[in-house]
Order: C-alpha cells, then sequence, then structure tokens
C-alpha cells in the first residue's frame, strides 16, 4: 500500500513546499526523483517496523527520543533529491507521515505509538 501512496504524496508535497525561484521538476525527472524520495520513505517505514517494538517501552518517553531522530534526519535530507532545503525536507517528511500515520490507523493497523505495548 505504501509503494502506492507514497509517490502522489511526495508530488503534492513537493508542489507546496518547492522553491519558487527555481525551475519546478516536471513529467519524467519529477516522477524518478520522487519515486527514489517515495522509496526511500517506505524502507524507512520497514525499518521502523522492525527497530520500533525492540526499542520503544510502554510508558517511557525517553525511548522514542532515542528512535525518531535519526529517522527523520534521514527522512529530512531525503528532500534533497528534490532540492529542498533541510528545513522544506523535514515539513515533506513530516506531511508524509501524518498522511501515512492517518492511512495506517484507518486501514486498522493501529496507532504507532501503541507499537511498544504490542512489542
Amino acid at each position: 500500500g505504501l509503494l502506492l501512496v507514497s509517490p502522489p504524496l511526495v508530488i503534492g508535497g513537493y508542489s507546496f513546499l518547492r522553491d519558487d525561484e527555481l525551475e519546478p521538476y516536471r513529467g519524467r525527472e519529477l516522477y524518478l526523483r520522487a519515486g527514489a524520495i517515495a522509496l526511500a520513505y517506505v524502507l524507512l517505514w520497514a525499518t521502523f517496523d522492525r527497530v520500533a517494538p525492540q526499542v520503544v517501552q510502554e510508558g517511557e518517553l525517553h525511548t522514542w527520543l532515542l528512535l525518531l531522530p535519526p529517522f527523520v534526519v534521514v527522512g529530512s535530507l531525503a528532500g534533497l533529491a528534490l532540492d529542498l532545503e533541510f528545513g522544506s525536507g523535514l515539513l515533506l517528511y513530516a506531511f508524509y507521515l501524518i498522511a501515512t500515520i492517518l492511512l495506517r490507523a484507518i486501514a486498522g493497523l493501529g496507532w504507532v505509538w501503541n507499537l511498544g505495548s504490542a512489542g
């Protein structure tokens, strides 16, 4: 499912976050770059799903503080493929995370922050 929704989410976010002073990516180049970012985001989710249950402990906020920063940094850096600055890359990744967390809940997979109690 993530492979289907990730590219449109990246393209949609890029349309709002791109630098207006730069020529926007279009067509094949946009799709290839957005596809690369989408693949990076899907791989981050796959890694998170494997690592989070082992690291996150129920009721222990500091375990989330140890887990999240590497994912956020890598997700933000992925935006460089579309010539986004780090801050815009962070906003793109945040938009992606919010959308996919909501889709995950709608699909009945539960909320991400409940992983600690499942692991």
